[in-house]
């Protein structure tokens, strides 16, 4: 299941700002808004820096702005209302979390570690907007304009996964998986798809299978000195990281 590894979370710094930006490209709206710092507040206050709700919640507000905009009358324009009221309405499952985050409430926090009922009720959404006309059958007016890692699909599921922190040979699954079950698929339906693959491989917590190979049935798995061994191009503290051997610095938020 989704534990509280998840509840991993980023400072409002630089580095949070990068992530955002990256992900900010991706608007399947007729209009393309551009971040500010308002909106940049917002959305940090919001998912209170944590990558699977940033993800989530940027879904969930084109979905909004798409499914009300179903006649493609007026510009879908993302704002800072806009998220508030989103968040409000789908995050509340979420919420006991975000505010020990807010809080800085380390005890609050270690009681909220399940991430299974919304990740359920965001799986309920996204299914009944794929399912609509509004969505499905949608093709952008004006779309936004395009970067260069979003001229293939491919890049842009890869990259979004390499903002979750998922290894390399995890997303190259993952995403020949989605891609092929979905090859008609918008990026609605396909990072909707990606979510659902990750919740099924519970990559926080296990080394993919072909890693695990590398590795002898009489050796310990979580030895360190095996696992900066392992094949790959990280460096040692990258698949330490991946192998669940060192968390993100949530700690340091409430130091």
């Amino acid at each position: 299941g989704l534990g509280n590894t998840v509840w991993d979370a980023y400072e409002n710094n630089a580095v949070w700002q990068s992530l955002v930006e990256k992900l900010w490209k991706y608007q399947w709206l007729n209009t393309y808004t551009p971040l500010t710092k308002e909106l940049s507040d917002t959305i940090y206050y919001y998912t209170q820096g944590v990558i699977d709700i940033l993800i989530k919640l940027f879904i969930l507000i084109q979905i909004r702005l798409i499914s009300v905009h179903e006649q493609r009358k007026g510009e879908e324009i993302i704002t800072p209302g806009l998220i508030q009221q989103v968040a409000n309405e789908n995050l509340k499952l979420v919420e006991p979390m975000l505010n020990a985050l807010r809080n800085k409430d380390m005890k609050a926090l270690a009681r909220y570690d399940d991430l299974l009922p919304f990740q359920s009720h965001f799986d309920k959404i996204v299914k009944e907007a794929l399912d609509s006309h509004s969505v499905t059958d949608w093709v952008p007016a004006k779309p936004a304009p395009l970067h260069d890692a979003q001229d293939d699909v491919n890049a842009q599921l890869t990259l979004s996964l390499k903002l979750m922190g998922i290894a390399e040979d995890v997303i190259k699954l993952i995403v020949e998986k989605v891609l092929s079950e979905n090859p008609n698929g918008d990026m609605l339906t396909l990072m909707a798809a990606v979510i659902s693959e990750l919740k099924k491989t519970k990559t926080g917590k296990k080394q993919s299978a072909s890693r695990l190979k590398l590795v002898a049935a009489n050796e310990d798995i979580n030895d360190l000195r095996l696992i900066v061994k392992r094949e790959g191009s990280e460096t040692p503290y990258q698949k330490l990281l991946a192998a669940g051997m060192i968390r993100f610095p949530v700690e340091e938020r409430f130091a």
